[in-house]
């Protein structure tokens, strides 16, 4: 059989091509193939992005998640040794700043916030109660209060006043010059309505000395007036000129008053001293001296003096034959009453 034949008849039969000693190109490919297959099937196969690992992938996250948990006690332990030495620079203890430097950062800020927010509430405090307590202070409210007391509308200068003016302060503020945060503190704002009480005291004793001055020299209103504004900017109208007016008038008419108390209230003492002697120089007639009292109460009443009540024998007060009581005894008028006795005759004007 001829070379041709032989070599036919080994590719029908799938034989190597060269028997000749050589291998052909196709037999060393097969064989190559061959090899390769045998290979991958040996080696475990790779993860790629079209197959799933063949390594659990909790595994992976466990080792995560303790390196992690490891790094985030290292970052820890960092900031636990700055915030050590931080303190001992600033003379603090050494645990002063622990539970903030646990703190991740979004919380250090908003503690850091939180801080500095209370310092300057802080810091306002302190400010508010040093300037309330300062002259300054002080010299601003007898302005506001005098021109209060000047009022040509006021309708009362005791009764009530103090708490109408601290409640009118509250809503002005600004007028007032009282900082927002002493009215939120309450010593703070107990010490400004003692002090408004105080001013005002000092403020009507300043009035009622220059009205009784101006009724001495007899000088005009607008004389008064002048000497009564509390600052240069002060605005005095008509009005103000009538109040003042009938300020004078009263101021009058109750020394007037001051001095019959006065007389009254001698004639009472001397009254008491008489029928006291009476009544030693009588012994056993405790009637007679009762109706020697009776009969100079009565005397006095006449002279328009004084009005005393008289008292019957046993001690109980006098009554009318109506069964009601005598009129009672008339005030005694001091001069410290004035502003009091300014009220009443206002009741009476609105009444």
């Amino acid at each position: 059989m001829s070379l041709l034949a032989r070599f036919q008849l080994e590719i029908d039969q799938g034989l190597p091509t060269s028997s000749l000693g050589g291998t052909s190109n196709e037999e060393s490919t097969s064989q190559a193939e061959s090899a390769a297959s045998t290979t991958r099937r040996a080696e475990p196969t790779r993860a790629t992005s079209l197959s799933p690992p063949t390594t659990p992938q909790a595994q992976r996250r466990n080792r995560s998640e303790s390196l992690e948990a490891q790094e985030a006690q290292r970052v820890l332990k960092r900031k636990k040794l700055h915030a050590l030495k931080v303190c001992r620079d600033h003379g603090l203890e050494d645990s002063a700043l622990d539970n903030f430097a646990e703190q991740d950062t979004p919380e250090m800020l908003i503690t850091i916030q939180a801080t500095l927010l209370r310092r300057a509430r802080d810091t306002q405090t302190d400010e508010a109660s040093t300037f309330i307590n300062s002259k300054e202070f002080k010299e601003i409210m007898k302005d506001r209060l005098r021109t209060c007391l000047l009022s040509p509308n006021l309708t009362g200068y005791l009764i009530d006043l103090p708490d109408n003016i601290f409640a009118y302060a509250k809503k002005n503020l600004s007028m007032f010059k009282i900082p927002a945060s002493a009215i939120e503190d309450p010593e703070m704002s107990e010490s400004i309505d003692i002090l408004i009480k105080d001013v005002l005291t000092k403020q009507r004793a300043m009035i009622k000395n220059k009205i009784g001055k101006s009724l001495k020299q007899k000088s005009h209103i607008s004389v008064l007036a002048k000497s009564l504004a509390p600052s240069r900017h002060y605005e005095i109208t008509t009005h103000h000129w009538a109040r003042f007016s009938f300020l004078r008038v009263s101021l009058k008419t109750f020394n007037e008053l001051v001095a019959e108390s006065m007389v009254a209230k001698v004639a009472d003492l001397q009254k008491n001293k008489e029928t006291t002697s009476t009544s030693h120089d009588i012994p056993g007639e405790g009637i007679n001296s009762r109706s020697l009292g009776d009969s100079a109460d009565d005397k006095l009443d006449d002279d328009g003096n004084h009005t005393q009540s008289a008292n019957l024998d046993d001690g109980s007060e006098a009554r009318n034959l109506n069964g009601d009581s005598k009129a009672k005894k008339p005030r005694t008028w001091v001069a410290s009453d004035f502003w009091e006795y300014v009220d009443l005759l206002l009741s009476d004007l609105r009444d």
